[in-house]
């Protein structure tokens, strides 16, 4: 069921709360952009082993999706030095000259790209009037991904947040890793597939955070809740999936790395926040959808990073 959240969010999911009221479609507007020209970015990099596995998985499952659609372009963006990254099919992007120990240092370095960076190479590749999908190297897609994409942006959406389905680890499926896709998955909470005019990014108020951390997607939901008309999060639908939830992320010795991305984080609400425009709509959000924190955290957290950043130049 569509139900809406906020004046510009709409939310799928199979089992809406009570009260919810459906959607009509009937007001739909013209697309924010062209749906017959759909770029998707993905940051490969070089591995081996499971992680080189489950790309070859991803790289697949997009070729597979792509089949089915016309208009798709597939970009593969990759750090600099690694055009062995790339994959069949897939066109490159500019490549990545940063990662995020290039900012500062971490007690266990690690060469992780940032998020920004990756989505302006990757607009590069794509079409300026169209539409950018953006998925880690990890999201496998379902066959009709794509077509299901189209469809609900011609229905009336400008943007789409699509949550993963989570499926058994890689190693469990022997050989047979396609059987996978026939599973139905639990649900999952996190933000992983994103769907938005390649137009928008320009206006996006962008940080440093980096790919591979917590917080990421909350970088870019937050600017698309700002910039949407109708945006539409699919919480139930079965277009991606993940194999396992090994949520690396929540290892402590990763904690000055989710540290930097609540931090980049914040500065990206410090700008949003101050439209108020902006303002009321993540208000609505984060108020409306489970969220961690809502618009007095943020707003108390602001006030604290101001205080010490004007201490710290005393």
């Amino acid at each position: 069921m569509f139900h809406r959240l906020t004046e510009n969010v709409v939310v799928q999911e199979a089992r809406p709360p009570a009260g919810a009221v459906a959607v009509s479609w009937d007001d739909r507007a013209a697309p924010a952009a062209r749906t017959d020209r759909i770029a998707h970015a993905v940051q490969f990099y070089r591995a081996d082993g499971l992680a080189e596995r489950t790309q070859a998985r991803t790289a697949e499952s997009m070729r597979r999706a792509a089949a089915t659609a016309m208009g798709v372009r597939l970009v593969a963006v990759t750090m600099a030095g690694e055009p062995d990254a790339v994959p069949a099919g897939f066109v490159s992007s500019p490549p990545l000259e940063r990662v995020v120990t290039d900012l500062r240092p971490f007690a266990v370095p690690r060469p992780l790209p940032l998020l920004f960076d990756i989505l302006r190479s990757a607009s590069a590749a794509g079409w300026p009037d169209g539409y950018l999908v953006f998925t880690n190297s990890d999201i496998c897609l379902q066959e009709h991904f794509y077509r299901g994409v189209r469809a609900l942006l011609d229905a009336g959406a400008d943007c789409l947040v699509i949550n993963r389905r989570t499926v058994g680890d890689l190693a469990g499926y022997g050989g047979r890793d396609d059987l996978a896709a026939l599973e139905a998955g639990a649900e999952h909470e996190g933000f992983d597939c994103f769907v938005f005019p390649t137009s928008w990014l320009a206006d996006f108020a962008a940080n440093d955070c980096c790919v591979g951390i917590a917080l990421i997607g909350r970088s870019l939901l937050y600017n698309m809740v700002a910039r949407a008309e109708r945006m539409v999060i699919l919480r139930g639908a079965a277009l991606t999936y993940h194999y396992g939830d090994d949520r690396q992320w929540q290892d402590d010795r990763f904690r000055d790395y989710n540290r930097h991305n609540l931090i980049a984080l914040g500065q990206s609400m410090s700008r949003l926040l101050a439209d108020s425009h902006h303002r009321r709509r993540l208000e609505a959000f984060l108020g409306a959808y489970p969220e961690p924190q809502g618009i007095a955290w943020w707003d108390a957290r602001l006030r604290d990073d101001a205080r010490r950043a004007v201490a710290s130049r005393a």
